[in-house]
């Protein structure tokens, strides 16, 4: 008797893995090809796990474990001891003053040493946090300056593409001019070496925006930094007065951290006097002694006393107030440093912002209108062939000049919203 046994065809479960996996692919492209908007690099920034950052965190929760234990006793001490045992031979029963003695002693710190220790420990992680902050806000300040910069490279890129089309169409008309004699061979030279010189600028362009690539990769991850970027230009929030960025210069994060080594300072200042009051330690003993003779107990007190200050403690606490005035001076200078900034920024945003308009409306509508007026001319033999590749690439340099003076201005905004310290604002 022959038995027969179905086969079951692999086939179904092959193509079923295949559009599971076909369409993870095709997810997965897409979203790679999906355009990186400004608002999505900054979340993607402002969610990665970024060291720079978490060491600051660590380093506060480490201050904040040292606040705990600087603010507690130091370890009681216990003793064990022989007392009064005759050398001859070594007897603990013969003599009458041989005891064997447990002591227990305690120290405790000069007067709110201790106190103030922990509290120097927490403003520590108050200033670890501030840096953390910081940290933060210019993660988001440079994602925008890179995004920004790679727009402006993106849009260069094509628009000297379209010059370099727009050049190859005259060596056209030149040849064909050349052709009727009307123009020498030196025309068609002239705008290939033009032509030359834009495909090297193109090259630049190219090159310096694998540098901004990698600049934004920092932050958001190469997935998304390598994605293409949103053709819509975003508009930041406007930016503060100048006065109002002015009045919250003073609770930016590197100032506040700033604050805290300040108070640190004042801390340490306030140890420093803390060392003329004299530290002290209780004591308690119990000395067991042979036969039927009494036990001793003794209790005591045990305190230093600073006598000779000239040397060391009037030292110390004029050496913590030369730090905390240092401390004070160095978040001086950087507030002045701040409102410098803040001065430039604001005056090359505005100048920028002017410069984009002037071009947007005169500028580079008379260059468009002049090159294709020089080219009506040209062909008409009104115009020479130089006179056509100025236009042209006038034309050129008026469309870069407004599309970096719109980069420009969105760049000096972000840096006014990181000193206003509203960077995470869209």
């Amino acid at each position: 008797m022959i038995s027969y046994e179905p086969k079951v065809s692999v086939w179904p479960f092959t193509g079923a893995i295949a559009i599971l996996l076909g369409l993870t692919f095709g997810i997965s492209y897409a979203a790679a090809n999906e355009p990186l908007t400004l608002e999505e690099a900054v979340a993607l920034s402002l969610s990665a796990n970024d060291p720079s950052v978490a060491r600051f965190h660590e380093m506060a929760e480490a201050d904040r474990e040292r606040a705990i234990a600087a603010g507690q006793l130091a370890d009681p001490q216990i003793q064990f001891r022989a007392a009064n045992v005759p050398t001859d031979d070594f007897r603990l029963d013969r003599e009458p003053m041989t005891q064997l003695q447990v002591g227990v002693r305690q120290s405790f710190p000069r007067g709110d040493t201790l106190s103030l220790r922990r509290e120097r420990h927490e403003t520590q992680s108050e200033g670890a946090e501030a840096q953390a902050v910081l940290m933060d806000q210019q993660r988001v300040l440079e994602t925008r300056i890179s995004w920004l910069e790679i727009y402006y490279l993106r849009g260069a890129q094509r628009a000297v593409l379209a010059s370099q089309t727009a050049m190859r169409e005259l060596i056209e008309i030149a040849t064909a001019v050349y052709a009727t004699g009307r123009s020498a061979s030196h025309d068609i030279l002239r705008a290939e070496l033009e032509l030359s010189g834009l495909e090297e600028r193109a090259i630049d362009l190219a090159g310096r925006e694998a540098l901004s690539r990698a600049d934004l990769e920092r932050h958001i991850g190469y997935e998304a930094a390598v994605r293409p970027l949103s053709s819509d230009l975003p508009t930041l929030p406007p930016p503060l007065p100048v006065l109002a960025i002015r009045d919250r210069l003073a609770t930016h994060p590197s100032v506040q951290f700033l604050d805290a080594n300040v108070d640190v300072g004042s801390i340490d200042v306030d140890i420093a006097q803390e060392a003329y009051r004299p530290a002290w330690g209780i004591e308690a003993m119990y000395g067991n002694r042979a036969d039927e003779r009494s036990d001793f107990a003794s209790i005591g007190i045990v305190m230093d006393v600073p006598i000779f200050a000239g040397r060391r403690q009037d030292r110390r606490l004029s050496a913590a107030r030369r730090d905390r005035e240092s401390a004070r001076l160095t978040r001086s200078a950087h507030l002045r440093d701040l409102e410098r900034d803040l001065r430039r920024t604001f005056a090359a945003w505005q100048r920028d912002t002017e410069r984009a308009v002037l071009y947007e409306q005169s500028v580079v509508p008379q260059a468009r209108a002049t090159s294709r007026a020089v080219v009506d001319a040209y062909r008409n033999d009104v115009s020479d062939f130089p006179e056509l590749i100025r236009a042209r690439l006038a034309e050129l340099d008026a469309e870069l000049a407004l599309l970096r003076l719109r980069i420009d201005a969105r760049q000096s905004n972000a840096r006014l919203i990181y000193l206003g310290g509203d960077n995470n604002d869209q």
